[in-house]
């Protein structure tokens, strides 16, 4: 028989990473899960200050230690973003990046976690566009005992 788990047994942290710089035309790594796997409950990406105007997209990828890099959702337009600009995923491999300049964006992978594999959480951008920044949180907990989110 499997074990029971309810929202009161299970501790989420939340995991800030300071501002950096992630258009850069390529890929950044944002999180190392070591120890174990870890379940990814939410996931929040700010804009700081704005990038230089032009044209670029932005996704998110789990690269594991072992295995296969796999996207963690499909790329978004980011070239006209501005400061405060809000990013998440939905939990849909295929589906877009969400974004809202608004203020305000449901956060759908709490009710669609992902599973993530020992290894990085990354950024993937288009072409580079320099002097802007982004913030990010993750909202996490251990999968196997001794998974570990850190910067």
């Amino acid at each position: 028989m499997g074990m029971v788990i309810t929202p009161a047994s299970i501790s989420v942290t939340r995991l800030d990473r300071a501002a950096t710089d992630t258009v850069t035309g390529g890929t950044v790594s944002l999180y190392t899960i070591a120890g174990g796997r870890i379940l990814l409950f939410g996931f929040v990406a700010q804009i700081v200050v704005a990038h230089a105007a032009g044209v670029s997209t932005l996704k998110f990828q789990s690269n594991p230690t072992t295995g296969t890099t796999t996207a963690l959702c499909a790329t978004l337009d980011v070239d006209a973003d501005a400061a405060e600009t809000l990013y998440t995923m939905d939990g849909v491999t295929t589906n877009a990046l969400r974004r809202s300049e608004h203020g305000g964006l449901a956060d759908p992978l709490w009710g669609n976690p992902f599973v993530l594999p020992i290894g990085a959480i990354e950024s993937v951008s288009g072409t580079d566009r320099d002097g802007g920044t982004i913030r990010f949180s993750a909202w996490w907990t251990p999968f196997d005992n001794a998974g570990v989110l850190s910067v």
